[in-house]
């Protein structure tokens, strides 16, 4: 997405490779926004897929892949060998890491380097995961307080690992109430 001169990517959740293929080929100017999904879907592949499942999402429509790690809402979680595996792929540069193992994610970052961006999938980790370089989060907490989310990734950013990690902890309580329930009721709620 282009608004005002700034590139911003765009993460569009699927259930198929044609979802994918659909997004990519939609009639919409490079300027323009694309409407939202109505509903949040996704591409769960087993790690027992047979060879060549995993290229058709990685290469439909040439639209880069942030693969989703979130052992649990899909049962699954995605080894930091697998991950390396994968991110060989020209089209697999991200994953959302929200297994809660911080221990994991340090070993994908090891395994993986520069070829895999890190992104936390953890609201309550978006500081420990960024201090083992990672990129960013996608979170959950930004729907309700966009601004402290992105205030606490500017610091740390910004070499301000005090005010990152203060603005981490104040985090930690409002994360903390949009996981009473499975996601995403409390966020309606909130909003």
């Amino acid at each position: 997405v282009c608004t005002a001169g700034i590139q911003t990517p765009v993460c569009a959740p699927c259930e198929a490779a044609r979802s994918i293929i659909t997004l990519r080929e939609s009639p919409f100017p490079p300027q323009a926004q694309r409407p939202a999904p109505l509903r949040s879907r996704a591409l769960i592949l087993s790690i027992k897929q047979p060879p060549g499942r995993m290229e058709k999402p990685g290469a439909a429509g040439g639209i880069p892949v942030i693969m989703y790690n979130v052992p649990s809402r899909t049962g699954l979680n995605i080894a930091p060998e697998t991950a390396l595996e994968l991110s060989k792929h020209p089209l697999i540069n991200g994953i959302k890491e929200a297994s809660g193992n911080i221990s994991q994610v340090a070993k994908i970052a090891q395994l993986c380097g520069d070829e895999l961006n890190i992104y936390s999938g953890n609201d309550d980790q978006v500081v420990p995961l960024l201090s083992l370089g990672g990129k960013g989060v996608i979170s959950v907490v930004s729907n309700v307080k966009p601004e402290l989310m992105h205030d606490c990734c500017k610091a740390w950013f910004d070499g301000d690992t005090r005010k990152a990690c203060q603005l981490q902890l104040e985090i930690l309580p409002l994360a903390d109430a949009l996981f009473c329930e499975v996601n995403p009721i409390p966020v309606k709620y909130a909003m």
